[in-house]
């Protein structure tokens, strides 16, 4: 038996079952580390995608706002 009655999982090191719910564990602190700082990485990385998909559709916005009043300006001159 493993720590606190884990059984190992056999051929894969660092994990372990849970025998009373059947849950795989890893056991290996610092894959697990590994994993977190991958997954912060992976939250931050898909917020700045997301601010700046935000920020291209402001501009997109903008940009159309300001071709509409050079439209304008450009009809107001030419009658």
């Amino acid at each position: 038996m493993h720590r606190s009655g884990l059984i190992p999982v056999e051929g894969h090191e660092g994990l372990a079952r849970d025998p009373n719910t059947g849950a795989v564990i890893n056991t290996n602190k610092s894959d697990f580390q590994k994993y977190k700082a991958v997954s912060t990485a992976r939250k931050n990385f898909d917020q700045k995608i997301e601010d700046t998909a935000a920020e291209v559709a402001s501009l997109k916005e903008e940009i159309s706002e300001i071709k509409q009043l050079l439209v304008k300006l450009v009809d107001g001159i030419n009658t």
